[in-house]
């Protein structure tokens, strides 16, 4: 039997920060997700894969997961099977 894997989550909406404003030390790779800019964004150190969709200059929806270390990779592809699901729903 494999061994159980862990994980979450997330959809966040703000409305008052763009992708612009995330931090480059985060290395956000530029994506596109449908008809939307967005970024990913990997944070091995904490687990984390962000997919974060503009949805304006000053306003975007970051939908994500946090995972065991080893699994980040496993992570990031159900963070964009999320992002793609999240993105088909915004104006």
């Amino acid at each position: 039997m494999p061994p159980p894997r862990y994980g979450q989550g997330s959809v966040a909406i703000f409305d008052i920060v763009g992708i612009g404003d995330i931090d480059p030390a985060d290395k956000p790779t530029p994506i596109t997700i449908g008809r939307h800019q967005a970024v990913e964004r990997r944070l091995p150190a904490k687990a984390i894969c962000d997919i974060v969709i503009a949805t304006s200059e000053t306003s975007r929806v970051d939908v994500g997961t946090v995972t065991l270390s080893t699994e980040l990779e496993r992570g990031c592809e159900i963070a964009y099977k999320m992002a793609r699901i999240v993105e088909a729903k915004l104006p």
